[in-house]
């Protein structure tokens, strides 16, 4: 599949494919473990602002409890 990288820093890589957004980030502790998780645009906004808000996306998707969606 194609994609398209629109962004990466603070450890993260938002992709587009097929116009949606994918969020890559290394999950791992020792190892680089790559997950890749699907974002909505709001949140690329956001995880582009800061290191702690793209922290805040992968935690708002990986446990919605955690933090909810402002």
């Amino acid at each position: 599949m194609d994609f398209e990288s629109i962004f990466s820093d603070f450890g993260i890589e938002i992709i587009r494919r097929e116009n949606l957004y994918f969020l890559r980030y290394d999950s791992g502790g020792i190892v680089v473990r790559m997950e890749e998780i699907e974002i909505f645009e709001d949140d690329v906004v956001r995880a582009k602002q800061s290191e702690q808000s793209a922290y805040d996306v992968i935690l708002r998707i990986r446990d919605p409890n955690k933090l909810k969606r402002q």
